[in-house]
């Protein structure tokens, strides 16, 4: 669900997604126009970046977005919001608690320090630096301090877990509970990092939304699946998208989940 414009990069936002067989909602810009990023790249080094804003959403369009977010939550098997600042989660809770109350999973890509906004999400997600602002500036370097710290934000605003990724540095998971892990980044060329940390958050979504009180993989089999599917994404210039192939999710370890995943078109993932 999202706001695109009536022009050209609206329509090919929509073919795009009707090209990978998923389903998608769209509202009216307040504008009249699609955010548009568009990079300028000079032997294969991004320059700049000229953004084109579409306006941030009325109260009339956050509205119409949570009517459609909840009109299909009973479908859905994971909630993912994706905050870029542009207002449309200003205020999510109405979404969060439509998702909790149905036992839908709510993973979060934060922006800016206000994290009050999610609480109630299953995890949340942010970069290293994004980490550091809701922390005040500062964050531990051992990991044990980390650890503690990263608890005691999760149990202040009711989320499950947390997956911080740091990268060349790879990406660790918190749990409120205790558990944590450490993944590390893959190795390989690095010839674009833009879509990384998205393609982590889609990939641990698709591959836990299965069953998330059954899943066919662990957390470290999740882990080190993002890990692979960023590095894939930074292999190839521009935005791309991850497919199984590139997940290795043919393997016979993980068959039993492809053959069952209840996705429209499992070729592609992220």
């Amino acid at each position: 669900v999202g706001a695109i414009g009536s022009d050209k990069e609206g329509d090919i936002l929509g073919e795009l997604c009707k090209a990978i067989g998923r389903r998608y909602l769209t509202l009216n810009a307040p504008l009249g126009l699609t955010t548009v990023k568009e990079r300028y790249v000079c032997a294969g080094q991004q320059m700049l970046r000229v953004d084109q804003d579409g306006g941030r959403p009325t109260e009339r369009a956050l509205a119409d977005i949570n009517q459609a977010v909840a009109g299909h939550m009973s479908d859905a098997n994971a909630l993912i919001l994706s905050d870029y600042a542009g207002g449309v989660l200003a205020d999510p809770q109405y979404m969060i608690g439509q998702a909790r109350s149905l036992g839908v999973p709510v993973y979060v890509d934060p922006k800016g320090n206000d994290w009050e906004r999610y609480r109630g999400a299953s995890l949340i997600k942010p970069n290293r630096a994004e980490l550091r602002e809701q922390l005040g500036g500062e964050m531990p370097d051992d990991v044990l301090s980390q650890s503690f710290i990263i608890k005691e934000l999760l149990d202040n605003l009711d989320i499950g877990s947390m997956l911080f990724t740091d990268g060349a540095n790879g990406m660790t998971m918190i749990h409120r509970e205790g558990a944590a892990w450490h993944q590390p980044a893959k190795s390989g060329q690095v010839v674009d990092v833009t879509g990384a940390g998205d393609t982590v958050l889609a990939v641990v979504a698709y591959l836990r939304c299965h069953d998330p009180h059954n899943p066919a993989l662990s957390w470290i089999d999740v882990l080190a699946l993002a890990a692979k599917g960023a590095a894939a994404v930074c292999a190839r210039h521009g935005t791309s998208v991850v497919t199984g192939m590139d997940l290795g999710l043919g393997a016979a370890k993980f068959r039993h989940f492809i053959e069952s995943a209840p996705l429209v078109n499992p070729e592609f993932i992220a």
